[in-house]
């Protein structure tokens, strides 16, 4: 299980994780992950979360996210 401050690094998506909160520091309420990717990597293929929520806040460059099916730049 991660613990606040464990690193993952991704080489075929080019993505590190950072921990910030998880479920053992929140009860079960929150995973907090600080995520970054190297530039001109497609990053992780398409998926789905059908039990949680994701939310971004893009720090500098450009994502693209998929919404039902549609690309959003």
């Amino acid at each position: 299980m991660a613990s606040a401050g464990d690193v993952i690094r991704n080489p075929a998506t080019g993505e590190t994780l950072t921990f910030l909160v998880t479920s053992a520091d929140s009860g079960g309420k929150l995973l907090q992950v600080d995520v970054t990717g190297e530039p001109r990597k497609q990053g992780p293929p398409l998926h789905v979360h059908r039990r949680f929520v994701e939310r971004y806040d893009i720090k500098e460059g450009r994502v693209a996210i998929a919404l039902h099916g549609t690309i959003r730049i």
